[in-house]
């Protein structure tokens, strides 16, 4: 009587591939279930125009913000962030004039943005202006 031949798998090159690759896949799994999470736009920014203007702008927790020109209070308001949008309403316009800003954190330590839908004009332009803001190193304002 014939007896079937036993082959054990740890002999054979398709055991070998077959480990490398669930090694593989478990690594990938691993790696993409340890992402960082969204970044935060709670803190002191800043940006320094060619002109040796400084704008800081500073985003609490707790909703509120403040933007100063060369160390001066230049405007306050009320913000929102969701997912990568920002909401924004602030006295340079009537307080029901809203925008919606997107969200580009870069280089671990700078956010831009873009308006997506603003209803008031001066907000809109100065945005604009100040598009990109560095995380300010100095614990001033």
């Amino acid at each position: 009587m014939n007896q079937p031949q036993y082959i054990s798998p740890l002999n054979t090159k398709n055991y070998v591939k077959k480990a490398l690759l669930l090694r593989l896949f478990v690594t990938a799994c691993a790696a993409l279930s340890f992402t960082s999470p969204p970044e935060t736009l709670v803190g002191r920014w800043q940006q320094k125009s060619p002109d040796g203007t400084t704008v800081v702008g500073i985003f609490r927790a707790d909703g509120t913000n403040g933007f100063f020109i060369n160390g001066k209070a230049f405007v306050s308001g009320k913000h929102c962030v969701r997912q990568d949008a920002l909401g924004y309403a602030g006295a340079i316009c009537d307080s029901n004039y809203d925008g919606t800003y997107k969200l580009h954190f870069f280089a671990q330590d700078s956010v831009r943005w873009t308006v997506i839908e603003g209803t008031c004009r001066a907000r809109r332009e100065s945005f604009v202006r100040v598009s990109t803001m560095g995380r300010a190193k100095s614990a001033k304002q």
